[in-house]
């Protein structure tokens, strides 16, 4: 099976609380799910954690800053999802908040992201560029701006585009160097981006497996700080 977009992707949006519990996500198979989220909170906050399904989640990456990140969280669901919804818990009240869920199939379930050291990849501006050592790959990419309805960039497939929030994806079939990942409408206004790249399973197939235990990595600007943390 090739790598594909999974399902109906599920958009959400608030402008107040400390938690969002998503739409109804369904898919037809085992697959990797993605929740990126974008957020504006009073002080440095972020998502605390998210439930629903019987996931295991692990955020891969958070871009922009610690008052608006935009993050990306990942968990392998190892059979179909029928009409689940997720709830997001934030460490603090929201005052916006715009949620984008989408999976994709055919990865391999065993390695699932690709291992050049760039990735994943966060920014605080667009465009971000992305490389990849697989030649097989699921290039994901998602950004918070100051446009409402940012559209795609050049050779790539939106995923949702509303309320601020900019979720895209390309397909490819040759390893990748500094791939530029940006928009169309909106290109120049992002504070905040975050990419990453899930793998084609060996010979094309997908599904199966368990839960997986995700890497974590952050990108934070607090008290005049700027740095990684990696766990």
């Amino acid at each position: 099976m090739a790598l594909a977009l999974e399902g109906t992707p599920v958009h959400n949006n608030a402008t107040s609380g400390s938690s969002l519990t998503t739409g109804a996500f369904t898919t037809s198979q085992a697959a990797e799910v993605f929740i990126a989220v974008g957020s504006n909170f009073a002080s440095a906050n972020s998502v605390s954690s998210i439930s629903g399904g019987g996931l295991t989640w692990s955020r891969r990456t958070t871009g922009g800053n610690a008052v608006q990140p935009i993050e990306l969280w990942a968990a392998q669901a190892g059979s179909a999802l029928s009409g689940v919804q997720f709830t997001l818990t934030y460490s603090a009240a929201v005052q916006f908040t715009t949620v984008d869920v989408f999976a994709v199939s055919g990865q391999d379930t065993s390695t699932i992201w690709d291992a050049d050291a760039s990735i994943p990849v966060n920014s605080s501006t667009d465009p971000i560029s992305v490389s990849t050592s697989n030649a097989n790959d699921f290039i994901t990419g998602s950004f918070r701006c100051s446009t409402a309805s940012p559209t795609e960039g050049t050779g790539y497939t939106k995923i949702s585009g509303a309320d601020f929030q900019l979720a895209e994806y390309k397909i490819v079939s040759a390893t990748q160097s500094g791939l530029s990942i940006t928009m169309g409408t909106g290109a120049g206004t992002a504070n905040g981006a975050v990419a990453d790249a899930v793998m084609a399973a060996a010979g094309g197939g997908g599904g199966g497996g368990g839960v997986s235990l995700l890497p974590e990595r952050y990108y934070r600007t607090q008290c005049g700080m700027t740095g990684w943390i990696e766990q």
